[in-house]
Order: C-alpha cells, then structure tokens, then sequence
C-alpha cells in the first residue's frame, strides 16, 4: 500500500516538470547602398546588432542576399582577356560569385549569395561588399541591395521568479509547461492517501 502512494506521488510530480524549450529563429535585414563607380571597392551596409547570447545557444547562421545589379565591363590591358568581376558578401561569413564579360556593353548581373556558419560572435556586426575587377576599369550602377541574417538558436529554458511584493503570482511564461487537472487529482490522491495511512497507523486508545 505505501509502495503504491509513493509511486503515485512520484508520477504526479514527473508529470509537473517543466518541458525543454525548442528552436527558435530570429531574422534581421540589412541593406548596402551601392555607388556609381569603380567596381573595385568596398560597400557597407548600417550596422545590425547580431545575435544576443542571452536569448540561447547559437546553433546556425544564414546569410542571403538575391538581387540584381548593373555592370559595365571594363578591358584588360592588352584588350584580349575578357573582364572579371568577383562580388563578395562579408559579415559574419564569405561568399563571392563571379562574373566575365567580353565586350564592354552593360551587364546586368543577379547576385544570389547564399552561405551558412555553425558559429559566430555576438557582437555588432557589418554587411560588406566586396567587388574586384580584372582591368580595374569597370563601373557599377547606383543600386540598393538588400538581404537577410537568420539566426537559428535554442533559447535558454525560462526559471521560475519568486511573486513581487503585493501578493500577485508570476504569470508562467510563454510556452512554459501548466500541469494538467489530471496530474493535479493525482497528487491530491496520494497526498489523501498517506494522511488516511498515517492515521490507521495510531493506536488505540485504553
């Protein structure tokens, strides 16, 4: 009879614990105004604040950009080689795409940057754009490109407060585990259960 209201007692109490939070993903977007001019040089986009280590364990990193942009081609020096564009998108990760050209007549081109880290720092960050031509003559039109950083993390279970002062009780938060009325029944069972037990236990009195 006592093995059975332990155990009773001990399967309501497993039934309240609280349940580990899942994934969860936070997207941030980030623009690079992109000059007139040479196509060999630097463009850097507003700082964004990057991913916050308190929320949870950083597990993944996704940076994209898709859009288009216009190039005019520059020519190498002895005019034979075709001119080569390299388009590189840094912050926290690399990833370049790269382009040729024979004649010097406009291209439009359309980035599709796409790269993935497991790991990357905390802190605020930059989105850079790197271009790089062979002849070092080429231009790039007045343009605005824009992309995204995907952070994918596992939030850090929440801890119960203790109430403020005024007598009110924490609201559980978001997401958090409620024991069920049938795990409440069966710890009042049990807990009615060992009071009728102890109280057969009294002896007689004379």
């Amino acid at each position: 009879m006592r093995a059975f209201i332990l155990g009773a007692l001990a399967t309501g109490l497993l039934a309240a614990a609280p349940v580990a939070a899942s994934a969860d993903t936070i997207v941030e977007d980030f623009t690079i105004p992109v000059a007139a001019g040479t196509s060999n040089g630097s463009f850097v986009s507003d700082p964004f604040p990057g991913f916050d280590p308190s929320l949870g364990t950083l597990t993944d990193v996704i940076e994209t950009l898709a859009q288009s942009l216009t190039w005019i081609p520059g020519f190498t020096v002895n005019d034979a080689s075709p001119a080569v564009l390299t388009v590189s998108l840094h912050s926290p990760i690399s990833v370049s795409q790269t382009f040729t050209a024979s004649t010097s007549e406009p291209q439009r081109l359309t980035l599709v940057l796409n790269a993935e880290a497991s790991s990357i720092g905390s802190g605020s960050q930059k989105a850079v754009l790197s271009t790089r031509e062979n002849s070092g003559f080429g231009r790039l039109s007045r343009t605005r490109l824009e992309g995204t950083m995907t952070y994918v993390y596992t939030p850090f279970p929440s801890s119960i407060v203790d109430p403020p002062s005024g007598g009110a009780f924490p609201v559980p938060p978001e997401g958090g585990a409620v024991p069920e009325l049938s795990t409440w029944a069966m710890m009042l069972v049990g807990f009615a259960s060992l009071g009728y037990a102890s109280k057969r236990r009294k002896p007689a009195r004379a």
